[in-house]
């Protein structure tokens, strides 16, 4: 594994604070729009007076539906795409879209974009493999990763044992 590859893994492991919200809002034109925010009372007054998002900048004023607090930022990323993801009906109360178990949604918005993600998708070239140095411990590494589950807390540990004393 590249060592940028490692790094890479080891900043999503990090999960931060759980400071972050997720919020949705219903613009005046009738449709909806989310993201997350640290303070999401500033943020929709952002939004309200013109400083927010692009999207709601023409679609003033803006009301909130429904909000989440306690998420990494990471965490309140993951939930937005799903949220993003769901059909208008689903979004429409907005109750209980903050609190809901997004792996356990498997409606048509989901199943939709994986079958139109499969249809375009295009065979990748070859390309030649560029030549690296051997390097043992990250082959190592490599191995352990490409043999375990995707489990973030296992990679975790198994990070930490990689780094140097």
């Amino acid at each position: 594994m590249k060592p940028r590859y490692a790094r890479m893994l080891q900043g999503m492991l990090s999960e931060g604070p759980p400071e972050w919200s997720v919020y949705l809002l219903r613009c005046a034109d009738g449709t909806y729009y989310t993201g997350i925010a640290k303070d999401v009372a500033a943020r929709l007054a952002a939004h309200n007076s013109g400083r927010g998002a692009a999207y709601t900048r023409s679609r003033r004023p803006v009301e909130l539906l429904s909000s989440s607090a306690g998420f990494t930022r990471s965490q309140a990323l993951v939930r937005e795409a799903w949220i993003k993801s769901l059909p208008r009906e689903r979004k429409q109360d907005g109750v209980g879209l903050a609190h809901a178990d997004p792996s356990s949604y498997t409606g048509k918005a989901m199943q939709k974009r994986k079958t139109s993600n499969a249809k375009r998708a295009k065979p990748a070239a070859k390309k030649k493999p560029m030549p690296q140095e051997a390097d043992p411990e990250l082959d190592q590494l490599q191995e352990r990763f490409n043999t375990m589950s995707v489990d973030f807390g296992q990679l975790a540990e198994l990070i930490e044992e990689e780094k140097p004393a």
